[in-house]
């Protein structure tokens, strides 16, 4: 859009940071003011107020901004002399060379040793910067017209990231419980008289403690199948890792739909009428409360696939064609369909609205280190080999208030 500042064409969040500068500079005039007029005071608890309201639309900018800078700068660009190095190495290292050293019962070498060290992980363990995410088979079978012209293996089909969308950190930890602490909202201000006291409000700090808990996954394969099929062992290193990264992805729904007296956002009433244009529609204009959500661009809304072709074939009236699917995408910051949504349950299914995206509302760490297990033993009457992965994860709502569960309800029967 076009501006006052020379003509020069300015983003969102530039607007919004000059937005943030010009009301703190009349905030500090006004502060600097003995004996408020009337006007002054409502000037205050205006500006006041709208400040709050920019700052929250400006670390959402700041985050869509961050994300489209992460997409277009090379990596390179964007780290220092020790960060390119490391960078170099994970592109050098190759998965394969820590999982055959597992089956071999010997130790990793080169640079793939020098990765475990520099993470601090055994032979066995692969660092967490070497996984992508995807799924995993039940069972990898070479093609029977496996030959010199061969293709690369194509991944099997995981439902996206959901937890990412839902602006849930997912930060690598060390050994140990992992620790965050949160500051409750603050309180209103003050505008007292001239030598007035006002009394101090001690801030309130909660420290939610997370204890790790085990994911695990594993691949079967036959020794026939290794030893014919090339790229066999990166296939089932993506499809491994693929598979974590899904599971991850399902116990941070799970737990973000979780009572609140079992640490999820908590539940709201069932409906009891089939979901209108009006319900879908409402979903996201009633998260917009001022403080959480300024408006319909700071929510992101995930739905199961039923609610999501429901609210498709939902109109407002013959006088419109956007059903109701397409005013929640064009209102919304965002909406995504994710597999591990619950099933539709006694007609209902449920869905969650992210607000103040760019805060840390809920947390998933994830446990430096992915431990490989090779057992030939299990099935070796059948020729069969398996690999076991083990991670360890953690969910936590930090504040709940940043989520807020959905129910539609998709059938009167």
């Amino acid at each position: 859009t076009s501006n006052g500042l020379g003509g020069h064409n300015v983003t969102e969040l530039q607007r919004l940071e000059l937005r943030s500068s010009e009301i703190r500079g009349r905030l500090n005039e006004l502060a600097g003011i003995d004996g408020w007029t009337d006007e002054q005071r409502s000037e205050n608890d205006r500006l006041t107020s709208e400040y709050q309201e920019v700052e929250s639309r400006r670390r959402a900018a700041l985050v869509t901004q961050q994300e489209s800078v992460e997409q277009t700068v090379p990596l390179s660009d964007r780290l220092d002399p020790e960060g390119r190095e490391l960078r170099s190495m994970l592109q050098r290292a190759e998965l394969g060379r820590i999982v055959h050293g597992v089956v071999e019962r010997r130790a990793s070498d080169g640079v793939e040793r020098e990765l475990q060290q520099h993470y601090g992980l055994g032979d066995d363990s692969i660092p967490l910067a070497l996984l992508t995410e995807q799924r995993a088979d039940a069972q990898t079978q070479a093609p029977s017209d496996v030959g010199a012209q061969q293709h690369p293996i194509i991944p099997a089909i995981f439902p996206m990231s959901a937890a990412a969308f839902l602006g849930v950190d997912m930060p690598t930890v060390g050994v140990g419980e992992a620790v965050y602490t949160v500051l409750a909202d603050g309180t209103s201000a003050s505008s007292p008289a001239e030598g007035a006291a006002v009394d101090s409000v001690a801030a309130t700090l909660t420290a939610h403690t997370i204890s790790p808990a085990r994911l695990q996954v594993e691949h079967e394969f036959s020794l026939e199948d290794k030893a014919r099929l090339a790229g066999m062992s990166e296939a089932l290193r993506l499809n491994l890792s693929n598979a974590l990264s899904s599971a991850v992805d399902k116990k941070v729904i799970d737990g973000l739909l979780l009572a609140s007296a079992s640490g999820g956002i908590g539940d709201v009433t069932d409906p009891t009428a089939v979901a209108t244009y009006a319900d879908y529609r409402s979903s996201v204009t009633d998260q917009v409360d001022g403080q959480y959500a300024a408006d319909g661009g700071s929510i992101r809304v995930l739905l199961g696939a039923d609610t999501y072709q429901h609210a498709d074939s939902l109109y407002r009236g013959t006088a419109t064609d956007e059903s109701a699917l397409e005013v929640m995408m064009r209102l919304a910051g965002g909406l995504r369909v994710s597999a591990h949504v619950p099933a539709v349950a006694s007609t209902i299914q449920q869905g969650i609205a992210a607000r103040a995206l760019g805060a840390m509302h809920a947390v998933c760490p994830l446990w430096e280190g992915v431990r490989i297990i090779y057992d030939p033993y299990t099935k070796s009457e059948n020729g069969l080999e398996r690999l076991v992965a083990v991670m360890l994860y953690g969910v936590d709502v930090l504040r709940a208030s940043g989520f807020t569960r959905l129910k539609y309800k998709l059938s009167a029967a």
